[in-house]
């Protein structure tokens, strides 16, 4: 178990984000309405390509910064969307 806290992690993941110049980002706090998670960070990307290099830049920061790796990682292929599972985040 990491010993950052889930607010870190966001954190982290934001600034990954706005390194790929990610649309408006936003963090949702719904630790006091949800035990799936902590915080949810949404971002919009211009195309599929950017898209990707913002999950990548997440998955890089986190693993390298962290040694965070995403538990689950969905919708990449097709980049319309993708979730990624950082335990609370």
């Amino acid at each position: 178990m990491s010993e950052y806290t889930s607010k870190e992690i966001a954190k982290l993941a934001c600034e990954a984000l706005a390194d790929k110049k990610a649309d408006d980002i936003k963090v949702i706090d719904i630790s006091e309405v949800s035990s799936l998670a902590d915080y949810f960070v949404i971002a919009g990307g211009m195309n599929r390509n950017q898209v990707q290099a913002m999950a990548d830049n997440v998955e890089e920061t986190l693993s390298k910064k962290l040694s965070l790796s995403a538990k689950q990682v969905e919708g990449y292929t097709t980049a319309n969307w993708i979730l990624m599972d950082y335990r609370d985040v």
